[in-house]
This record gives structure tokens, sequence and C-alpha cells, in this order.
């Protein structure tokens, strides 16, 4: 099968490593690798398959990802041969490497067409054919993140073959923070991890640049802050108004028949350890007895807000309370707009939260960040920033004093524009340019139109390609340092874009997964065969509230 087929260059030791034990890992039909991005997974992947000697279906994420596993085995394993008699994009011509999408597996099981490359497997008995061309090896890149109903084909593909195939599952990033029944699903499909490389050795061997991750802090704005003050104000009114309405004694008198009701006592510890300490704030003298029974230093911790909403919820809900007195608790954090999808909520709403993790104050921090990476690196700066949302609409920012409303990409170009450093803007739908660069673009035969914003010295560029093109043209004026900081979308940008020259990052996105965010840190941590001596920076924005000073306040912090 794959006779005339060798890998052209030399392994790395971590990967001579896991070749010699690949056997063993093999024994149970399944081996499953973890390494960092940029660690060579997919040379280790394309290796395995050839030392199996059988046809292989590999499937990626994205079309990028699954476009680049034919490009490492046309430029690593081929010595001039065509790469057309291995290679195959498309389920309906099964050949001996199939490097498809999960979404075109899902597509095929269904017998639809996959509408991102416009194949139809209408016509297509995909296990029948597996079986009749004799696939022997399923190679799984990236298996973490998942659509559900991309996941439900995939484990439906893999069980009717059960027996029949070996799983080479690799990965950058497992959902270590996962539910325990999503890591179970997860494991169920890829095996246990056999073998982890580790980031410090890989940064020894060369393989990862030096790098270091930064917290990088920020206040709300002023009328973030505002928001947030009004909010926490009015549930401090609806908690002063519980406490003067004789429900909170009601409920201690009730409690006290449960002193000998160890089973109730110890089923609700935390929650009667919230409500006793607001007994303690409503000046209730409470029963030494039961502080000793729920707590280990025989003392109340202080009433502060997530305490005393996780007692009133207990209340709203528990047997302290009869059905009349439950309702006119709730009427009373109904009434002072604190009550959410039923829970009592006197933190911050969700609106709220979401406004604190997503706020403008982390476009001055872009700015602060921008200008001391540019004022350290100079010209070799290749800062990156990947944030969630385009925002085309608001391009009439672009070139005003308008003040910036919300983080995105056409609000982080601008911020970085302001700076007078050369600046991009790359996403699927908008792509920003400096003027100059369309002579560039035109000499190097890019099909395009551009339209000028004012007299910013920059333009919208719509490209007549698809979202691969336009990653190319622009990612290449990038890495030649025509522009030193490119804004785009996690989507497009944050995983399966090899861009070496990467030495800064800053992760604008809201993203709260470890997975998701490890794989944009993926994009900064490559070794640049350009600039040996490549270090790279890795900024993480954290808002955190000022301290507003009140008895029943603990301040909070969103990423």
């Amino acid at each position: 099968m794959f006779e005339n087929v060798h890998f052209q260059g030399q392994f790395r030791t971590y990967q001579q490593k896991i070749l010699d034990s690949a056997d063993v890992y093999l024994h149970d039909g399944r081996i499953h690798i973890v390494a960092a991005p940029g660690s060579g997974k997919t040379i280790l992947g394309l290796e395995l398959i050839r030392r199996l000697q059988a046809p292989c279906i590999i499937l990626s994420p994205t079309t990028t990802i699954r476009n680049q596993w034919g490009e490492r085995f046309t430029a690593s394993f081929l010595n001039g041969e065509d790469a057309g008699q291995y290679l195959s994009y498309d389920l309906n011509r099964l050949s001996p490497l199939t490097s498809v999408t999960y979404q075109a597996l899902h597509a095929a099981l269904k017998r639809t067409k996959d509408a991102e490359d416009d194949f139809d497997y209408a016509s297509l008995d995909l296990i029948q054919e597996v079986k009749r061309c004799g696939i022997k090896t399923v190679c799984l890149d990236e298996a973490h993140h998942l659509q559900n109903e991309w996941q439900k084909a995939l484990e439906k593909f893999l069980s009717a073959l059960e027996g029949e195939i070996k799983i080479i599952a690799l990965t950058a990033t497992p959902p270590y923070d996962a539910k325990p029944n999503e890591w179970k699903r997860y494991v169920g499909v890829c095996g246990e991890i056999d073998e982890e490389i580790f980031v410090p050795e890989l940064v020894k061997q060369e393989t990862l640049c030096p790098h270091q991750d930064y917290l990088y802090l920020n206040y709300p704005t002023d009328a973030e802050t505002a928001d947030f003050k009004a909010y926490r104000e009015r549930a401090i009114i609806a908690i002063e108004e519980l406490l003067s309405s004789g429900l909170v004694e009601k409920a201690y008198e009730r409690l006290i028949g449960f002193v000998g009701d160890y089973d109730f006592l110890y089923t609700y510890t935390k929650e009667l350890v919230a409500f006793l300490a607001l007994c303690s704030e409503a000046r209730i003298s409470v029963d030494k007895k039961l502080v000793r029974a729920l707590t280990t230093g025989n003392r109340l911790p202080s009433p502060d807000l997530k305490r005393i909403e996780l007692a009133v919820n207990f209340l709203l809900k528990g047997s302290l309370l009869t059905e009349d007195e439950r309702e006119a608790c709730s009427d009373v954090f109904k009434r002072h707009g604190v009550v959410e999808r039923g829970e009592v909520v006197l933190g911050l709403s969700e609106r709220l939260r979401k406004k604190l993790v997503s706020s403008v104050g982390k476009l001055k921090s872009i700015e602060e960040i921008a200008k001391s990476e540019e004022e350290n690196k100079k010209e070799a700066l290749r800062l990156l920033v990947l944030t969630d949302y385009i925002k085309k609409e608001s391009l009439s920012v672009i070139g005003s004093d308008t003040k910036l409303d919300s983080v995105s990409v056409v609000s982080v170009f601008e911020t970085v524009r302001r700076t007078g450093i050369a600046v991009g803007a790359l996403s699927g739908s908008l792509v920003v340019l400096p003027d100059a660069c369309a002579d560039i673009l035109r000499n190097r035969k890019a099909d395009f139109t551009v339209s000028p914003l004012g007299d910013t010295g920059y333009s919208v560029y719509d490209f007549h390609a698809d979202n691969r093109e336009k990653v190319r043209l622009a990612g290449k004026l990038f890495e030649e340092g025509i522009i030193n900081v490119l804004v785009g979308t996690k989507s497009l940008l944050g995983e399966g874009w090899d861009a070496p020259c990467v030495n800064s990052l800053i992760l604008a996105s809201f993203v709260g997964s470890f997975m998701l965010s490890n794989q944009m840190r993926g994009r900064a941590i490559r070794t640049d065969k350009n600039r040996p001596d490549k270090t790279a920076n890795i900024w993480h924005l954290v808002t955190v509230e000022r301290p507003y000073l009140c008895l029943l306040y603990t301040s909070d912090a969103a990423d």
C-alpha cells in the first residue's frame, strides 16, 4: 500500500519514542496521542498510518486542517510521486488516504450534500463502500470539539466498523474541563490517552519557541461600573427588606426543629451554613449546637452576596417556609429585579456578567499591549488579536472620533489603527488592509475590489475568492511585515492556521474553555525558521471590578 512512501525527514526524539511504542499502544486497536500545536502531530499520524499499511480515512474539524493532511503528506512523504494516486478529499472516491471533515462524514451517513464542499452523497452507502475498499484505519484529528450531531455520526460510523479498524486519535487539547459524562464519551471514541508530549520538552527540543503567558487586567468602563453598582444596590435593598420582613426569623424557628436530624443537616450543610450567616446578619442569636454541627471551626462565615444568594434560594425551594411565605419572599426579590429564570441572583445577572466578561475596558488593554509590543519588537512585531465578533455594521467608526462601545474585529482594528501601528482585519466577511497593499496584491494576481474608508489610508478589500485564499493572501502580507498587527476571528484564525511568524498573541475572545483557548495559543508558540531566536508573548485579558464598599459585597472577576 505505502511500500514506496517514506518520511523524507528525521523524526524528533519524542515522535520516535511514540513510534517505537506504537505496537503496544495499538494492542487494543486504538492509539491516543496528546501534543501541543506545532509538535508535529500530523507527521506522526501519517507515519502511523504508513506503518499500518492499510487505506485510511482521516477526519478533521475544518477544511483547512483537512487540506493540511494532504499538504503534509505530499511535501514530507512523497518523493516526486503523484499525490493523486494516494489522496482524495471526497468520500465518494475512497483512496489510500481519504482526508475529509467530520461534517462530510455526517453528510455521507445521512446521504445528503456536504454544503461546504458541494459533494453529493445521496447514492453512497458509506459503510458498505468502506468495507469494500478495505479501509482498516481511521485517524481522528482534534476530535475534542465535535458538534453533537457530528459526534453521533462518528460514533455510529465507528460502531458499524468495530473490530475491523484501528483508530489513531490525535489532539492538542483533550477536554480536561468537560463534565464526567462528556469525558467518558470522548474517551469512548478516542480511547484512553496513551502518550502526552508536554510543552517544556517541546521547547527544549526547539519544536516550540520559548513563550510566556500573561494576564492583563483592566477595570470596566465607568458606564459598565454604574450598571453593576445599580444592580447590587437593588440586591442589597431587597436583602434589607427580607431581613425586616420577619421571614428569616420564622425559617430559623422551624430549623431548630431539625437540630437532631443529621440526615437533613448534612444533606444541606452548605445551604444551612449560608442561611445561619444570614440569620446572624438579621441579629438572630444562632444556636451554638447548630454552628458546631455544621462548621469545622465553630464559626459562621461572613454573609457576602454569594452566601445570601444561596440561602435565599434554599428558602424558596426548601421546607423552612410555608408556601405563602415562600411567595412573599420571592416577591421581595422580583420587585427589585434580581430574579432570573426563577432563581434569585444577587451578584450579577447573566446579562451583566456577559457585559463584565466582554467589557469595553479590554480595548484599552489591547491598545497598551500593542504599543508596548511595538516599542519592544519594532518592525519585527507580528501581533495577532483573536476575538469573537466582527460587527461589520459598525465600520463607520473607523476614522471617526466615535467612542467604541464593544469588543469586535472592527473596534479592535480601530483601536490599533489609532495608535499608528500598521494593522489589518481578517474575517470571513470582512477584510480591511492598508491602501498600499492593493498594488502588492495585484502584482500577485489577486482578484479583488476595494472600498476606501475615508482618508484613513485603509480600505475594505472584497476578495473574489474563498476564505482559504483570503487567509493566504492577508497572511502573507502579515508575514512580510507590511502589516504588523492582524485582527481576526477565532473561528477563522484560531485553529488550523499555520502562521509561525506570530510572536505576540492577544486573546480578546470570551471563550471560557481550556480546550479552545489552548488551540488559539497554538498560533503563537510555533518556531519560525526565518527567525530562529523567536520568542512569543500570549496575553489573556481579564476584567476586574473596582472595589465597591458595602457590607454584603464581594467583588467578582471575569476573563
